[in-house]
């Protein structure tokens, strides 16, 4: 990710780099490395500006959308959970 942002030869493609997207799906998004890095380097601030610029003019994968809208489908299970219960 350094080498992206310093414009290293090594990463071409910028912020549409799929080594770099893969790599940063393993980052879980804790915010441990803010805390346990001497630096203070905040993996998961980077991680949501890298796919900011990725996503950028393109559909984002479903499981993206599916966190999302888990409001909207706890919404949906409380009016269909009596429902259901009814009929079992």
């Amino acid at each position: 990710l350094q080498d992206m942002v310093r414009g290293a030869k090594s990463i071409d493609e910028g912020w549409k780099s799929k080594d770099v997207r893969e790599t940063l799906d393993l980052c879980l998004a804790c915010k441990a490395c803010s805390n346990d890095c001497p630096a203070g380097v905040d993996m998961a601030t980077y991680k949501s500006e890298f796919f900011s610029h990725y996503y950028e003019g393109k559909l984002r994968p479903m499981s993206h959308f599916s966190l999302g809208w888990l409001p909207r489908w706890l919404k949906l299970t409380t009016l269909i959970s009596p429902l259901v219960n009814m009929v079992l």
